[in-house]
């Protein structure tokens, strides 16, 4: 799965699992939305985080690939 694709479906696979507990406990109507406000939020704060880690890792990557074909281009 991409990265794109994983950010985007992380807050509401995350929203739905609130509610269904939100439900399962009873809470009431205003507190559910409460909780998905909250997961919403957090689940946007991680997907941030992910896409950071990811642009990072392919940052370091293009990095290495480059010093190495730098390399291969001096010992030819």
């Amino acid at each position: 799965m991409s990265t794109k694709s994983y950010t985007v479906r992380l807050p509401l696979v995350v929203a739905a699992e609130v509610e269904r507990r939100a439900r399962e406990a009873g809470a009431a109507p205003a507190a559910t939305v409460r909780a998905l406000v909250s997961a919403a939020i957090n689940a946007e704060a991680e997907s941030a985080r992910v896409r950071r880690v990811a642009n990072d890792l392919e940052a370091a990557i293009d990095r290495k690939l480059a010093g190495l074909l730098q390399q291969i281009l001096e010992a030819a």
